[in-house]
């Protein structure tokens, strides 16, 4: 091993062993929760919700689509932060669900699969719904 790599490899090791926690308090967020719902997660789940009604007709049609899916995984992820997380276990169990129904419709865009996409219409609205009544009530 020449000593380059074997630099790198010291170095990737040693990271590697650095307790998650040694950088410090995560980021703070820029946009609030509402934002994050109302300008990334509504018009994203569109792009599920809708697929019955205007099916994707080329391959730049269908990345949207799996960018949209790709974008509620993320944002479904990010919920779990501690961040964002509102408590231990009823938000985290109710960002699994999205996060769950998210990676279904985006391994369905990914397959090019519409009937799946479109089955996974209740999930979807299930995981935000569920949400929304534990933390949103009066919505």
């Amino acid at each position: 091993m020449n000593a380059g790599r074997a630099s790198v490899l010291i170095c990737l090791t040693t990271a590697m062993l650095v307790p998650i926690g040694a950088f410090g308090a995560p980021p703070a967020t820029r946009a609030t929760l509402n934002e994050v719902m109302v300008k990334i997660v509504d018009p994203a789940s569109n792009g599920v919700f809708y697929i019955g009604r205007q099916l994707p007709k080329n391959d730049e049609e269908w990345k949207t689509v799996q960018g949209q899916a790709l974008i509620l995984s993320e944002i479904a992820t990010s919920l779990m932060t501690p961040v964002r997380a509102k408590d231990k276990k009823q938000w985290i169990q109710d960002a699994q669900r999205f996060l769950d129904a998210s990676n279904a419709a985006y391994a369905a865009a990914n397959a090019k699969d519409a009937a799946a996409l479109e089955g996974l219409n209740d999930q979807l609205y299930e995981a935000c719904r569920t949400c929304h009544e534990h933390y949103l009530p009066k919505r």
